[in-house]
């Protein structure tokens, strides 16, 4: 704070906070360091938060005289948490900050402040903020990407939706004085705030990021159904008509009449709303990462890897979000897991492997040397065809000086068992694929990535040899093992462009 803290505010934030204690810090302090040629103060109005947030509150109040904290004496779930707050304001102007949300720029009071002054008939004006999730990681860059704005709004656009985000506006306190008798009746507090300043003029928007808007499970909104969505709205708008001001009535009616009417007809006549579509990034994922995602909803994770495209994979969200381990194991399990190893194999396994496209298919190099072309161009079958085009060039090339039997050919003619004609051996992902001569009935075969045993598979010979091809073509299916051995083994968190051979990645990771 720039001005002297004994002199009066020109603005008063309002902070409002429910069990925030993982937050609130955050937010006290992002209004702590505004910048600006004037007073302000900060008052805390708490709902009776029952997780520490009132211990962070007191602890912040008593070291900055500037923070004035009420706090309720049971928990109210009303709009009294913020009128009480509003009475108590001594600025020409109010911010309101919710207590998961957070101010980004030191500039954000004084920008506004000197907006409001410039323009005497805005009763608020409000800008662009990010989203992010519980853990500060940006979901979306802009609100108004998906929420636009205009640049001047009044009751008839807010109608429609609320499109100022919690931690964007500052407001005429003359705007607001009096509350009309029907803010206590109705759901939305900070809409119908917004609604009662336009009584006394209109909406400025700034299309700036001045602030982090934070979507999680535990958040009022993000936290409900569709379905408690709709009603809750419903019962917003019908509460506006009944109590609101009759000028606005019919344009209110109209609003909540659409959003019925669209809510009807949406199973029987339009199609369903594309799944939300959430990214995830295995190299920069961790275990406890919670993703901000409609509770009870089906969703479609665009899978990555260092910004590489994997594919995408639908998920169904449970009551608690969607955890990163959660959609590591969906991951896994999909057809994804083996595409994400494949693309770990190609830089790990062969570090020098240069892949070229050619139109629709791909080329393989090693320095200088082309080992295969015509490989498809997906990134799981091009490794099972590469994998065995690379043996053949490896075998073929290593068979030219010397005689015998060379190691890809794995030979298992003369270790087969007296008794039950079955033979067991071990080949490594990461290692090229061999050939096996065998003339055991059938062959049980170890399958690891470095020293990680995935799985044992059962081959009935159908001839002298096992082909790489017929390996390779039976780990297709093993998303869930490659993933687990790759991603829990120490992967995950890891760029694609890091060529550290995969076994000291492995042991890096302590596996």
């Amino acid at each position: 704070m720039t001005a002297p803290v004994d002199s009066r505010p020109l603005v008063s934030v309002v902070l409002l906070t429910y069990n925030h204690a993982r937050f609130i810090a955050q937010a006290i302090e992002s209004v702590l360091m505004q910048e600006a040629p004037f007073a302000f103060e900060l008052i805390v109005t708490d709902d009776h938060s029952t997780d520490g947030t009132w211990d962070i509150v007191e602890r912040f109040a008593a070291e900055h005289p500037t923070i004035v904290p009420i706090r309720s004496a049971q928990n109210l779930n009303t709009n009294e948490v913020t009128t009480r707050a509003i009475a108590k304001a001594r600025g020409e102007f109010v911010a309101f900050l919710d207590g998961d949300d957070y101010w980004t720029r030191p500039d954000k009071l004084a920008v506004q402040v000197a907006f409001l002054r410039s323009d005497s008939a805005c009763s608020l004006c409000c800008h662009d903020v990010s989203v992010i999730d519980a853990d500060g990681e940006i979901v979306r860059a802009s609100f108004a990407e998906l929420n636009p704005a205009p640049l001047i709004g009044d009751y008839r656009s807010l109608s429609r939706t609320n499109y100022i985000p919690g931690p964007s506006p500052l407001v005429r306190r003359s705007a607001l004085e009096p509350l009309p008798d029907w803010f206590e009746k109705v759901e939305f507090g900070d809409w119908a705030l917004y609604l009662a300043a336009l009584r006394h003029g209109h909406i400025g928007y700034l299309p700036e990021v001045m602030a982090a808007y934070r979507v999680h499970a535990g958040g009022y909104w993000s936290g409900l159904s569709r379905a408690d969505q709709h009603e809750r709205l419903i019962r917003f708008y019908d509460a506006l008509i009944a109590h609101g001001p009759p000028a606005w009535r019919e344009e209110f009616g109209q609003a909540r009449d659409a959003r019925e009417a669209q809510w009807v007809a949406r199973p029987a006549t339009e199609p369903q709303a594309p799944p939300r579509r959430i990214e995830i990034d295995l190299a920069a994922i961790s275990a406890g990462h919670l993703h901000i995602a409609p509770p009870n909803e089906t969703v479609e994770l665009d899978v990555r890897w260092s910004g590489t495209a994997l594919g995408a994979l639908p998920f169904h969200v449970g009551d608690s979000g969607l955890s990163a381990s959660a959609a590591i194991a969906a991951i896994a399990r999909s057809g994804l897991g083996w595409t994400a190893v494949s693309l770990l194999l190609e830089r790990t396994v062969y570090p020098r492997l240069v892949i070229k496209a050619d139109g629709p298919t791909c080329s393989a190099w090693l320095d200088d040397e082309m080992l295969a072309d015509g490989l498809p161009a997906d990134p799981a079958s091009r490794l099972a065809a590469l994998h065995e085009r690379i043996d053949w060039h490896l075998l073929e090339r290593e068979l030219r000086p010397r005689a015998g039997p060379h190691p890809l050919l794995m030979a298992a003619l003369f270790k087969r068992p007296a008794t039950s004609g079955k033979l067991a051996v071990s080949i490594d992902l990461a290692r090229p694929l061999p050939r096996i001569l065998t003339n055991a009935g059938s062959l049980t075969i170890r399958v690891c990535l470095a020293s990680v045993l995935l799985k044992e598979i059962e081959i009935v010979r159908t001839g002298t040899t096992i082909e790489a091809a017929e390996i390779a073509a039976g780990c297709t299916g093993w998303g869930y093992a490659l993933a687990k051995a790759a991603f829990i083994g120490g992967v995950v968190g890891y760029a694609l462009d890091d060529r550290t051979p995969l076994p000291e990645r492995l042991a890096r990771a302590g596996k």
